[in-house]
Formats: structure tokens, sequence, C-alpha cells
């Protein structure tokens, strides 16, 4: 219990310490705060910054290894000692060191690293041994662009979607794509991103024809012979150049369209995102592992964590339609970590990396909770670990005062108009403890919610998991 009591904080203080932020950056990194009309600046020790740089490396070798699939490391070490070989051994007059390859390669080193002064002073050796291994990483980088350029065309095709029963040419297709690039080493989380087919852009025409049938059924039939003679006008008017700017987008873009609909539909819209955004999902009716409910949230936030830490290292696979088609994976970079932050025009995405996001909040009876969940090592908690302090928070919740009833019922601000919320946050959580405070929770992995209902039926749980 000592140990569920030191990792346990609860955000409802009176005052704001020192000792407090010392903790926090000593977790999150350098920390500036304005205590008592003055600044205070906390560095953490240098163990934190070597966690950062270990983990900056890591994600470092992560990209490495998913720009050369489906290229193993050892293939390309083994590319630059073979490169590195052939110039050390070649004859002066060969075409690696005296042709026209050469004397490009040797310029674009002269005015590269020439630039900080050193290559004067760098031996012919030394230079050739560099200049080697660029040209074996580039030569490797070609080799997995083409590869992913040829993946890219054959996901383009789609027939195996429409057919009950696999034709010749799909079997050969699924045969190319299983044989020369799915069975060969395992990929990371992102190796097939650079590979996946661009959104491609519908004509013109075909846009407006589903619009105008769209709207049919809405509109009287009149005003729809007028949206006929706009929708003509505009296809052969304006419509044109703004397909080709489109089309131009698409091209620097796997899709056209997700950042609009984020920023200007999904973020911009100004209702509740309580019902009219929000999802819920539910556990298994049949499985109950345990009628404690601090058990069963700690089995949970263990798993959730486990799972973070694959996402983190980019160890989880790819999923696979039919083992043979390889679907983007991006929609779980923001997966934890991630909140929406109110504004008055438009809301933002604010998410944070591994090293930023160390713990999760609890809300319980009205009280809010900062619990970390990993170890100074950033290993997962175990499940009886997290259970320990959420048998901590339950107890020590009475020997608080109770919280007020706006401090109570403060997620509710999260249901309403989302300029209004915004409005809210300047007045009153712009600074001080409540800005301190609110930061914990949205800095969070996840929020937990030891709810004190108990639903009966699957509707009463759905509705309670909706909007509470």
């Amino acid at each position: 219990m000592a140990e569920a009591r030191s990792a346990v904080h609860s955000i409802r203080v009176s005052s704001l310490h020192l000792d407090s932020i010392s903790t926090r950056a000593k977790l999150r990194g350098p920390q500036i705060h304005g205590v008592d009309g003055g600044l205070v600046l906390v560095v953490p020790a240098p163990k934190y910054f070597l966690g950062l740089a270990l983990k900056k490396f890591r994600h470092g070798w992560n990209h490495f290894q998913s720009a050369i699939w489906p290229a193993p490391v050892w293939a390309v070490l083994l590319a630059i000692a073979t490169f590195v070989m052939i110039s050390l051994q070649s004859p002066e007059g060969s075409w690696f060191k005296g042709g026209p390859l050469a004397a490009t390669l040797w310029w674009i080193d002269d005015h590269v690293v020439g630039v900080f002064g050193i290559t004067p002073y760098l031996p012919t050796s030394v230079r050739a041994i560099y200049i080697a291994a660029y040209i074996a990483m580039a030569s490797i980088m070609v080799v997995a662009l083409l590869q992913r350029y040829f993946m890219r065309i054959l996901l383009n095709y789609q027939a195996w979607m429409y057919e009950s029963k696999p034709s010749m040419l799909t079997m050969a297709w699924g045969l190319i794509m299983r044989s020369f690039f799915l069975g060969q080493r395992e990929p990371l989380l992102y190796s097939f991103q650079s590979a996946m087919p661009r959104q491609p852009v519908p004509p013109l025409h075909k846009t407006i024809e589903r619009y105008l049938q769209s709207i049919k059924p809405l509109i009287s039939e009149s005003a729809h012979q007028e949206q006929q003679e706009e929708a003509t006008r505009f296809l052969h008017g304006d419509g044109k150049r703004l397909q080709r700017f489109l089309q131009l987008k698409s091209w620097f873009s796997g899709n056209y369209v997700s950042d609009w609909w984020e920023k200007y539909v999904y973020l911009r819209s100004r209702t509740p995102i309580l019902i009219n955004s929000n999802y819920y999902g539910m556990g298994f009716h049949d499985f109950i592992p345990t009628s404690n409910q601090n058990a069963r949230a700690a089995g949970l936030v263990h798993n959730y964590m486990k799972f973070k830490m694959e996402l983190d290292s980019e160890k989880l696979k790819p999923t696979l339609m039919k083992g043979a088609v390889p679907i983007c994976m991006r929609q779980y970079e923001r997966l934890f970590s991630t909140t929406r932050i109110p504004g008055r025009d438009t809301d933002v995405i604010k998410h944070l990396s591994e090293s930023e996001a160390i713990h999760i909040t609890v809300l319980y009876k009205g009280t809010f909770w900062r619990v970390n969940t990993f170890t100074d090592t950033g290993r997962a908690l175990e499940a009886y670990q997290i259970q320990d302090k959420l048998d901590f928070i339950s107890a020590a919740v009475g020997m608080f005062p109770p919280p007020s009833e706006g401090e109570a019922n403060l997620p509710a601000l999260t249901g309403i108009d989302r300029g209004q919320w915004a409005e809210i946050r300047e007045m009153h959580f712009a600074e001080g403890l409540n800005r301190l405070s609110l930061d914990e929770i949205e800095n969070s992995i996840l929020l937990l919610n030891l709810d004190d209902h108990s639903p009966s039926t699957w509707t009463e749980i759905g509705s309670l998991t909706l909007h509470g």
C-alpha cells in the first residue's frame, strides 16, 4: 500500500507545492510554473534525458527498418561493406574512381561535407569509405522504393472484393503478393504505409451526378431543377479548375480528403460531441472474470498498457485482409494519449508522444486521481500493482472533504456546445491550479471512470457508456 500511495496523486489539492511540480518534471521533462507571482524552472535528472534519447533512437531505428523493408538490416550492412571493399580495391582508372560517376560523387562530397570545412582534412581513403556507404544506402533505398511502387500498383487491383470464388487472375495476384511482398521478413506496424494506394479522385461529372441524386428526395422538383442548372454551370466553369487542384493535392497525400474532413467537418463542428461524435463498446456479456470492480479495471488497464507498448515499439503486426491485402494502420497513432481541445471557432487535436504521457487519470466519486502505470524503466505495471493503487483510491476518498457540486460534475462541461466549453476554459482554466489540474487530465494516456452505477440491461449499459 505504501507503493500505491507513492504513485497515486490526487489532483484535488489545496495549494501548488514545489515538490509536486518536481515530481511531474521528473516524469515529463523540464517544466516552468508560475508560483506566488514568480517563475519556477524545474529540470529533471540526467536519467530522464538518457531515457528520452534511448526512446528517440528506438523510434529512429524503427523508421529506418520500415524504410528499408523488406531488406533486413544485415543486408544493408553487407551492401555497405561490399561497396566499401569495391571502392578500396578498385584501380585509379576505374569508373568508380575516375569516371563521370566518381567525379559527380566527389563533387557532391566537396559541396556537402566540405561546407563544414572537414573535407580538406580527411584522408582520401576515409572519404572513399563514407561515399561508398552513401552509394550502398542509396541503392537499398531505390530497391525499397521500387518494391513499394510495384506493391502499390498491385494493391490497386480490386476485383477480389467482388468475387464469390477467386478467379485465376485473382489467385495469381494473391500468389505474387504473398511470395514477393508479404512472405518476406516480419514487417513492423508501418512497414506497408508508403505502399498504400492513394485515395483516387472521382471524375467531376460522377461527383455531380451523385450529389444531385442524393438531394432529390429532400427538395422539390423545381428546386432540384435549379440545382441541376447550377451543377451544369459548375461542371463547365470553376469545377474544371478546382478538379485540377484536387488532383494535384492527391499526388502529394495518401488521402486527399482526410485532413480537410478532420479540420473543416470534425473539428469545426460546434455541436456537443457527447452523442453526436462519441462512440462506445461493451464487453462480453457471458464472461465476467471477477465481480471486483478494481480488479477488473486493473486487468483492463494492464492490458491497455501492454498494447500501447506494442504500438510505441511498432511491434504490432499490420492487419491483412484475406492474408494478402494490408490496410492502413495510421488509425492506431492516436489511439492513446489524445485529447480534443475545444476552441471558440475550431477544436485542436492534442497528441502526446510516448515519453510525454506516462500516467492515467482515474475518476472516482467526483474526484480525479493521477495514477502512474509504468515503472521508471518504462515497463508496464502488473495488474495487481495497478489494483493496489485503485484500492487505495477507493479507501482514501473518504479521507478528503467531499467535492463541491461543480467539481463533481466537471466532466459535464465536455458535453455542451464546443464554443461555450472553450469560453469556460478560458475563463476558469487558463492559469494556476485549475490549469495544472486540467493539464494532468488531458495529458494522461486514458481516463478510467470507476462508476458507482450498476446497470441491469444492455440498454442501460449502452446509455451509461455513451453519455453517463
